[in-house]
């Protein structure tokens, strides 16, 4: 119990002492820039903030005013080298996927063909290995290219954000 009322006093504390903080704003640091143009890192500190602001809400992003002219665009590069990167994934998903799933009815039409199904044994390894690749398949379309998807929406939010000095 006495743990817990210290962590609401902290709380508490956080809540008065961070009063203007708001949640769709993402501050960027002197030190996420190097030679004028934003860093892997402080590109990775904005697309983890971003990903706690819903896609309804504007995002809010101060940067400090040195280096106010050069980060949309330096922003807009590395975007552009993510988003390639995340078309060009979503393509070699898909077609990962669509090799499983061939490979999936392959063995399963080949079972039935070939004779083998009226061996038990090699009947179930093979129904067992064959209903595996339509799985990942499945997997890798479902789960994999809506992350990827995700990901796509978050730059674009990121870059559909209002930008402020400071």
């Amino acid at each position: 119990m006495r743990k817990k009322q210290q962590f609401r006093e902290i709380e508490r504390q956080l809540k008065t002492k961070y009063r203007n903080i708001r949640e769709n704003e993402i501050i960027v640091r002197d030190t996420h820039f190097d030679d004028g143009r934003i860093t892997k890192v402080g590109y990775l500190s904005l697309k983890q903030q971003a990903d706690y602001i819903p896609i309804y809400d504007v995002i809010m992003i101060k940067v400090p005013k040195d280096h106010e002219n050069d980060f949309k665009s330096s922003l807009e590069l590395v975007a552009a080298k993510e988003l390639i990167r995340i078309k060009k994934d979503i393509l070699s998903t898909s077609i990962i996927g669509l090799i499983f799933f061939v490979l999936g009815v392959s063995l399963l039409i080949i079972k039935e063909v070939t004779g083998l199904s009226s061996q038990k044994i090699i009947n179930e390894i093979l129904l067992i290995i064959s209903w595996i690749f339509i799985w990942s398949s499945a997997e890798k379309v479902i789960f994999e290219i809506r992350r990827f998807r995700n990901d796509r929406l978050n730059i674009f939010h990121l870059l559909s954000a209002t930008i402020k000095t400071y």
